[in-house]
């Protein structure tokens, strides 16, 4: 499985403690809290071997463990599969992987994509090939779950700058829509004064687009939901489009 080119800008970004510094209110306690929920709906067997695909540091797929089942968690981030790694156990394995390329040999009963960890990439033709390789991954019957922002509400709602404190380090975050994409550029200012620029850019994909690329990859949507609570999907009021699927 190889990883992604180091010029690419989430490579770059994920792999800074900066990152992490940002997002640490998606913490482990959400982590639980969702995947609680989730398992209570799917009732997932003991013997399933669950992916958590772009797992980041693993804090759900460690709690997945911790519940008995075999996880394995792939992320394009070296930085985040090392910190992983200290919790390796025998049916806990993380590895660095682009979801693009192929995922290996191992069919799994569930993969979970989760924290809009999907639609990164420059090309629009790199989701299907995603998706696809997603598909391949997964056993006959195995059911997949993708969490992504709710795009319309996002696109409404737009916030385009604000001014973050964390920790003495100064963020400032700059958000707009460009061709197809939500961009999001954030410049850093440490205590020291050192700056630092990164970017996010994520696909601004719909939930018509989603059923598409699940229909040509010959994944079955079987439910949508609208938020980590698995509310029905509104699409103008969900926080989340999340959905289910199965192979």
């Amino acid at each position: 499985m190889s990883k992604q080119t180091p010029n690419s800008w989430y490579e770059q970004w994920f792999n800074t403690r900066f990152y992490h510094m940002l997002y640490q209110h998606r913490d482990e306690q959400e982590a639980q809290d969702f995947i609680d929920i989730l398992f209570s709906r799917l009732q997932p067997q003991s013997d399933w071997h669950i992916l958590d695909l772009a797992c980041g540091r693993g804090r759900h797929a460690r709690y997945i463990h911790q519940k008995g089942m075999e996880v394995t968690g792939l992320d394009l981030a070296d930085a985040n599969i090392e910190f992983a790694a200290q919790y390796l156990e025998d049916k806990l394995h993380f590895q660095v992987a682009d979801m693009r390329q192929d995922l290996g040999t191992k069919r799994f009963d569930l993969i979970l994509n989760l924290f809009t960890s999907f639609g990164y990439f420059d090309q629009w033709e790199e989701n299907l090939k995603a998706m696809q390789r997603i598909k391949q991954a997964l056993k006959p019957g195995a059911l997949l779950l993708i969490d992504f922002l709710n795009v319309e509400k996002v696109c409404e709602d737009l916030i385009p700058s604000e001014q973050r404190n964390i920790e003495g380090h100064e963020f400032q975050i700059e958000r707009r829509i460009e061709g197809g994409k939500i961009v999001k550029e954030i410049f850093l200012k440490e205590p020291d004064g050192k700056k630092h620029r990164f970017k996010e850019e994520v696909w601004a994909l719909s939930l018509q687009e989603f059923q598409a690329l699940f229909r040509e990859s010959g994944l079955q949507i079987l439910d949508i939901f609208g938020s980590y609570n698995l509310a029905n999907f509104e699409a103008r009021q969900s926080e989340r489009l999340i959905l289910l699927a199965q192979a």
